[in-house]
């Protein structure tokens, strides 16, 4: 089911598919054939790579699940800001806001993997 967030007086619809062996993220936002004012994010879900990861960090598969879809909602909003490091950030701000020790630990470890620009370390 779509949810709708908002960029700046623009909405964003999230359309979130959950279940399905594919990457987390299938693009950026772009604009509806219905309605040009509306932007489509389709956010992806690979729940068997979420559980997995979740198991590794002893964390609950929700929370991880959360992570990923804040994670691919910033991108939706920053668009053409392609960088990890506000996404990152925004997975941080949730971790922490959760107060859940070992999702703030997964986010910790995943920005030891951007470099200096804020993209993914080759």
């Amino acid at each position: 089911m779509p949810i709708p967030v908002r960029r700046g007086l623009l909405p964003v619809v999230l359309l979130v598919l959950a279940g399905v062996a594919m990457p987390a993220c299938a693009g950026p936002g772009t604009a509806t054939a219905t309605d040009p004012e509306m932007v489509d994010c389709a956010v992806v879900l690979n729940m068997p790579l979420i559980q997995q990861a979740a198991r590794e960090w002893q964390a609950p598969a929700g929370g991880m699940t959360a992570l990923v879809l804040v994670h691919e909602q910033e991108h939706c909003l920053r668009v053409p800001d392609d960088r990890e490091t506000p996404a990152v950030a925004a997975e941080q701000r949730l971790a922490k806001k959760l107060r859940n020790p070992r999702l703030v630990a997964f986010v910790e470890a995943t920005l030891t993997r951007l470099d200096a620009s804020g993209y993914w370390k080759s």
